[in-house]
């Protein structure tokens, strides 16, 4: 077994061996496994390896929405067991939280994921990425005024993004 380690420490030579093996641009994009015809067994892989992989927590959030199931072909476990394990395994990655609010929305627990966002806002602090983040977190809950807060946040400490800012002037903030 390798792993597991923190993606945001790892270093270059094991982020290379794990993800030119199992996440590749296929896997990635959700058109095909690397190692099986399918993506879960490589997604289920990197995770194991890296369970704080925001792109590979992403992809198995938007896979398992595409296959309406939170159990993956290929995959050890449910959706939620990755993202309690990031969790647990870095409870300081307050990406690994924005990350899971997402998923929770998709599955309509805003209270759930009003819970993970308030930690990811104490664990984020000075972080832009996260701050901008978070502002689209509180944009698809329809907090505003939470977003904006956000938003100028992640832009002042320098984020080109302009996502964000054009989703909120399209609402009118």
């Amino acid at each position: 077994a390798f792993g597991p380690i923190d993606y945001r420490t790892a270093s270059q030579f094991d982020r290379d061996l794990v993800e030119k093996a199992h996440f590749t641009a296929p896997v990635e994009s959700l058109t095909a496994g690397h190692t099986a015809t399918l993506p879960g067994g490589d997604l289920d892989y990197t995770l194991r390896v890296f369970p704080n992989h925001l792109r590979a927590l992403s992809a198995l959030s938007r896979y398992s929405q595409r296959v309406g199931q939170p159990r993956l072909p290929g995959a050890h476990y449910p959706v939620e067991c990755y993202f309690d394990r990031a969790i647990r395994f870095a409870p300081d990655d307050p990406q690994v939280r924005v990350l899971y609010s997402f998923y929770l929305m998709k599955q309509r627990r805003e209270k759930e994921a009003r819970t993970q966002l308030s930690v990811a806002e104490a664990a984020g602090h000075n972080d832009a990425q996260v701050a901008y983040n978070l502002g689209l977190a509180y944009l698809e809950l329809g907090d505003y005024d939470r977003s904006v807060l956000f938003a100028k946040e992640a832009y002042a400490g320098g984020i080109a993004l302009p996502g964000l800012r054009n989703r909120l002037t399209a609402v009118g903030k």
